[in-house]
């Protein structure tokens, strides 16, 4: 029985090494499509499609006060990336104090972000939050995710 198992896979070995050697040098080109008959294009500018209509619809409802500090002011879509920009009113804190808190907050922020924005970032969708102080409009903090940084940080698996 051994004798048997053996040969099998000497054969199956030899038979490998013999369909290896005959592959032409082209680098292969993979057939398959995306998402059934898409083609990549094709669902980038569905994606892209998708960034236009929810910062349309989004842009509709502002100004949206997030919280005591913050509101939201506007969202625009460029390409495959949806942009928030937050208004943060927290006086009399210089742009320093803030952009030291702002780090503070970040990861916490990245979280809810890869987590609640996930079919966005898995549609290859980048997610980006700009926060900017209101009493001076100096950018205090910008906490961008997509696929690579949602898993690099462990929120994806």
């Amino acid at each position: 029985m051994k004798d048997i198992h053996i040969r099998i896979l000497s054969t199956v070995a030899v038979m490998s090494v013999c369909a290896f050697a005959s592959m032409p040098d082209k680098p292969f080109v993979s057939q398959i499509q995306l998402g059934g008959d898409l083609e990549v294009d094709k669902i980038k500018m569905q994606n892209r499609q998708v960034v236009k209509k929810a910062s349309e619809g989004l842009a509709e409802t502002l100004p949206k006060r997030v919280d005591e500090y913050t509101t939201l002011v506007s969202v625009k879509g460029t390409d495959t990336r949806l942009i928030y920009r937050f208004e943060v009113d927290d006086p009399p804190k210089s742009d320093e104090e803030m952009k030291k808190r702002g780090i503070d907050m970040a990861p916490r922020i990245l979280k809810g972000l890869c987590l609640s924005s996930r079919r966005f970032i898995d549609a290859d969708i980048v997610m980006d939050y700009i926060y900017i102080n209101k009493a001076t409009g100096n950018e205090i903090l910008e906490v961008v995710a997509d696929k690579d940084i949602c898993t690099r940080e462990g929120y994806y698996r």
